[in-house]
């Protein structure tokens, strides 16, 4: 991978290294800064909108007693969506296992072959993907239409998106 990683909480996360660590002076800086809170603000947004998440340790339980080390393999290979740790504001520091991916049973089935289809493998770009409205859904957001079933049509969807795309 040839990247620093960091173990959180939920798994294994980048960490800043080098350049990445220091914050870019000017005109560069302040637009970097614009669009990091932009960022947050819909990351917010979509975790007030969507509900809960979920600790390690519970998910591990709920999915049939699985390791930790497990649960991070599937992390790793996108089987299952976990939002690494963020300070929101009103909401404090965030992370977990978004709710909305499982069902009274088990992982939202067609979850996995999504998250291999998107583009952008950070998860909070993958969150967004999931819990807003999408243009090549008819205006419907994905995972409704993964827990109708409709595994397909949110694949092929989700192979139309773009990094950074905006609706």
């Amino acid at each position: 991978m040839g990247q620093t990683l960091l173990r959180s909480g939920v798994g294994l996360w980048p960490a800043a290294t080098g350049s990445e660590a220091s914050q870019p002076d000017g005109a560069f800086g302040r637009a970097l800064e614009r669009l990091r809170q932009q960022g947050l603000a819909w990351m917010r947004q979509d975790l007030i909108a969507n509900g809960d998440l979920i600790g390690a340790e519970a998910v591990c339980r709920f999915l049939g007693g699985m390791s930790r080390d497990d649960l991070e393999a599937r992390v790793e290979r996108r089987e299952l969506l976990a939002l690494p740790p963020v300070e929101l504001e009103s909401l404090g520091q965030v992370e977990g296992f978004p709710r909305i991916q499982f069902t009274d049973t088990g992982v939202l089935p067609g979850l996995a072959r999504v998250l291999a289809a998107l583009p952008d493998e950070d998860p909070w770009v993958q969150f967004h993907y999931l819990v807003n409205s999408d243009r090549h859904l008819a205006g419907r957001r994905p995972i409704d239409l993964l827990a109708e079933g409709k595994v397909d049509t949110v694949v092929a969807a989700a192979r139309l998106v773009h990094d950074f795309e905006q609706d």
